[in-house]
């Protein structure tokens, strides 16, 4: 089931450990285009928005997750911010090539993804992570594949441009740094028994606890 993301960032009271981007996130479904940057992504202004019903499309590469992004538009004109990407023309428009990592994010039939690259652990972490939820804390799934299979991993970040964390309570306790709050929260035991839980509407707990705590 695809994404519908309504109002997921809010202005609320916010402790030192909360960094609200001021972005609301219409309704995106269906919706397929490329963010180039940050301030793309926080307006929900693509530079390439793609037409399915003029046969426009995005191609990923393997594995999903880390991967090129081929955006095929019928354009035919190169606006001036995608001058320095690899194009190749094509009967009828252009694709453009991204290279991972080379554009701030995308969203595909109203699901957003973020690219994200660590600057330790070998870079076994990069790749685009769907945001799953936003409030409090942006949270977001990934999935890590071998031979076998795949799993898929949750993290989070305070904002939509800050550094992406494993979602586990040692962090997000380290990250709300109020211990009242912290207790407070866990006295879900839901929550304290598994962080990444989510409840009957399929939202966190733990976003859903920190809103009623005012946080």
């Amino acid at each position: 089931m695809k994404c519908l993301f309504h109002l997921i960032f809010i202005l609320l009271p916010c402790s030192s450990f909360c960094q609200y981007d001021s972005v609301i996130f219409k309704d995106t479904a269906g919706r397929t285009g490329v963010f180039l940057s940050y301030d793309e992504l926080k307006k929900m202004s693509p530079s390439i928005v793609i037409h399915r019903d003029k046969k426009e499309r995005l191609v990923f590469t393997f594995p999903k997750g880390l991967h090129t992004i081929e955006a095929i538009v019928k354009d035919t004109v190169i606006p001036q911010n995608l001058r320095g990407f690899s194009v190749e023309k094509k009967e009828g428009g252009m694709k453009y090539i991204f290279k991972a990592g080379s554009v701030y994010g995308y969203y595909n039939e109203g699901e957003i993804f973020r690219y994200y690259a660590e600057p330790k652990n070998w870079r076994i972490n990069d790749g685009y992570y769907k945001i799953e939820e936003a409030g409090t804390f942006v949270i977001y799934s990934i999935r890590k594949r071998n031979l076998l299979s795949s799993t898929k991993h949750y993290y989070y970040s305070l904002n939509l441009n800050s550094p992406l964390k494993y979602l586990n309570q040692k962090n997000i306790e380290a990250d709300i740094k109020d211990t009242v709050t912290f207790n407070k929260i866990m006295q879900n035991k839901k929550l304290a028994k598994d962080i990444q839980v989510r409840d009957a509407d399929g939202k966190f707990l733990l976003n859903k606890e920190l809103t009623k705590n005012n946080r």
